[in-house]
């Protein structure tokens, strides 16, 4: 889905409705909720069929040590976003990688390429650039969690 930032430059902060327009063409009408002036506004617009993301994880598990065996499992996380348009588009990509709070498992090895925001304290890290003209933009994302041997991993919801 698209969703796009507005800043509400108004000083009344009440603009109700948007014109939408597909470069030149009007595309509709959308309403908007009231902000404050200068206060910033998501408002999503749907799908965008001009552009494509595909989001892939290759994960890897080996056990080390001779006694204490731990599991290493390193992650490559890959995020391709493909521009169909005629024009570039800036994007804004926002991923997670895990975070723990047990004192034996352990995240580890961030690395990301192109450089990336973050990991901040919730994991969440952040991409911001854009794709040319009919091109492909690649995200990798790839770090290591190890824990000791045969214990499973839980996502928790917030």
């Amino acid at each position: 889905h698209v969703v796009t930032a507005l800043v509400n430059a108004l000083d009344t902060g009440r603009l109700h409705h948007a014109n939408l327009f597909t470069g030149p063409t009007y595309s509709g009408q959308t309403t908007l909720e009231t902000a404050v002036p200068g206060g910033k506004l998501l408002l999503p617009l749907g799908v965008d069929e001009g552009v494509k993301v595909n989001r892939m994880i290759n994960q890897r598990t080996v056990s080390t040590g001779i006694v204490c065996k731990d599991e290493v499992s390193d992650y490559t996380v890959t995020v391709e976003i493909a521009n169909h348009r005629r024009h570039p588009i800036r994007i804004e990509v926002e991923d997670q990688v895990p975070v723990t709070k047990h004192k034996d498992t352990k995240v580890e090895g961030f690395e990301a390429s192109p450089a990336m925001t973050g990991p901040e304290l919730d994991g969440k890290v952040t991409y911001k650039g854009t794709v040319g003209a009919g091109s492909v933009q690649k995200l990798v994302i790839k770090f290591r969690i190890v824990r000791p041997k045969n214990w499973e991993l839980r996502q928790h919801d917030h």
